[in-house]
C-alpha cells in the first residue's frame, strides 16, 4: 500500500494496487475496517465505511454519529481527524472533496443513478450549509 502524506493540506492518501476482497455481504464493518487498519501503517481514529445503495444520500460525520451504522449512504463528509472515509467502487465514480480552508473532506460514490440524482451537488452543498 502505497501512503503518501500530503503535509501542504494536511491530508493522508492511501492508494492500494492491493486487491482486497471486500464484500459488505459477507464481511462486517468491523472485518472490514481490520483489512484496511491490518494494511496500513497509520492508525485511524476511526474508518467510515458507509454501505451504499446507490442514492444520493452524503452523511456529514461528527462525534455524535461517529459509530452509527450508516445504511443506504453513498457520500460522507466530515473535519474529524484521523478519520477515513471509505467507499466502494466497480463500475462507479470515486469523487473526493476537500474545504482546506475549513480542513473538511468528502467521498461520494457516484454511480449512474447518483449521478443522475445530483449526488455531487449535495455534497458540496452540504459542505457549504454545514
Amino acid at each position: 500500500m502505497k501512503v503518501e502524506v500530503l503535509d501542504k493540506y494536511d491530508l493522508i492518501s492511501f492508494i492500494t494496487d492491493k486487491s482486497f476482497n471486500i464484500n459488505y455481504s459477507k464481511q462486517s464493518r468491523d472485518e472490514i475496517r481490520e483489512i484496511l487498519q491490518s494494511n496500513s501503517d497509520y492508525q485511524f481514529k476511526k474508518i467510515i465505511s458507509p454501505r451504499q445503495t446507490h442514492t444520493n444520500n452524503v452523511v456529514v460525520i461528527n462525534e455524535d454519529n461517529l459509530d452509527n451504522e450508516l445504511y443506504d449512504v453513498d457520500g460522507v463528509i466530515t473535519n474529524l481527524k484521523g478519520v477515513a472515509l471509505t467507499i466502494a467502487t466497480a463500475d462507479c465514480q470515486s469523487i473526493i472533496l476537500y474545504d482546506k480552508e475549513k480542513k473538511v473532506i468528502g467521498n461520494i460514490h457516484s454511480g449512474w443513478k447518483g449521478t443522475l440524482n445530483k449526488i455531487l451537488s449535495n455534497g458540496i452543498n452540504l459542505m457549504i450549509e454545514e
